[in-house]
């Protein structure tokens, strides 16, 4: 997670921005766009945890399925699964590969791996992954148009809870109690008292 932060604050994610649409055009297939998450984000994702891989280009998907115009639901899964496959790639792309390589230590006498060994399989296999992600990622998820802005809006919903009588709450608002960080978007319906 130190990486990734250090990535982060270093401002890393422009430049993989600025990867995202290098070349481009003013218009950008959604295609185009899987074949450069497939590269970067499998690239990025053999040296780092997947998570952080995933997160760092959301918000660059966001921002393409707008600049561009296709959904923004033809993109997300498939950066996940870039991520997944690009982690196979080296011995540390993901912690299953460590955990791996740790019982097969213990367990098998005189065994050694290097940290790109896994790549004689990993990158077939990613780049397999990868053109099976470019050509049908947009044909599975092509029919569902879920534009960019869908995913900042907020959900409502409603929670109920019980306090308990002599309960440090008793009294208090949800502010005070900070249950809340603000009460902008909160609508108290009924309060019950037993």
């Amino acid at each position: 997670m130190a990486a990734s932060a250090g990535l982060e604050s270093s401002g890393a994610l422009s430049y993989l921005r600025y990867a995202m649409e290098f070349g481009g055009s003013r218009y950008m297939s959604v295609h185009f766009v899987l074949l450069r998450v497939c590269v970067i984000g499998g690239a990025v994702s053999a040296f780092l945890n997947n998570t952080p891989v995933v997160a760092f280009f959301i918000p660059i998907m966001k921002e393409l399925s707008v600049k561009y115009g296709f959904s923004v639901a033809e993109v997300m899964i498939p950066v996940s699964y870039a991520a997944i496959l690009g982690g196979t790639c080296t011995l540390i792309g993901t912690s299953t590969n460590l955990v791996a390589i740790d019982l097969a230590t213990k367990n098998i006498k005189d065994f050694k791996m290097g940290l790109f060994d896994m790549g004689r399989i990993g990158l077939p296999v990613m780049l397999a992954g990868s053109l099976y992600i470019i050509v049908l990622a947009p044909i599975f998820f092509g029919g569902r148009r879920v534009k960019a802005a869908a995913l900042d809006a907020p959900k409502r919903y409603t929670v109920a809870m019980r306090i308990c009588e002599g309960c440090d709450l008793v009294g208090r608002t949800l502010l005070s109690a900070k249950l809340l960080l603000s009460d902008d978007h909160v609508q108290l319906r009924a309060a019950h008292s037993a």
